[in-house]
């Protein structure tokens, strides 16, 4: 990775789950945005930071992260689905397609999954 710091949105609406992603993306040299627990705070961060990638979990209480997930593609910001649900993202037709992580996940997958992505970008 270069010595300049990427940016991560990370789209998670568990406050704990948050923390713990940010502190593995923190220690693997990553800069984390502002998590956002909704579409609509995803969309300011979007706006205001420019991430270069994303971790988008699928279910975000009565809503699912299929509108910042359409927002990312058309700006072609890389992402990837960190969720629970991983078979509810494939079969919707609206998900834009992108690396799916199952929870739980292992740190490893995360990373490997950034790598993949980073090489998108």
């Amino acid at each position: 990775m270069s010595a300049k710091k990427k940016t991560i949105l990370l789209v998670e609406d568990d406050a704990l789950l948050a923390l713990d992603l940010a502190d593995i993306l923190v220690e693997a040299g990553y800069e984390v945005c502002d998590p956002a627990s909704s579409n609509e705070l995803a969309r300011r961060v979007i706006e205001r930071d420019r991430p270069a990638f994303a971790l988008l979990d699928y279910n975000l209480g009565n809503e699912t992260s299929i509108p910042t997930a359409i927002e990312l593609a058309q700006r072609e910001i890389p992402f990837a689905y960190v969720t629970g649900r991983a078979e509810a993202v494939t079969k919707n037709p609206l998900a834009p397609c992108a690396p799916v992580i199952s929870k739980p996940y292992r740190e490893e997958e995360i990373l490997r999954a950034l790598s993949t992505i980073e090489g998108q970008a």
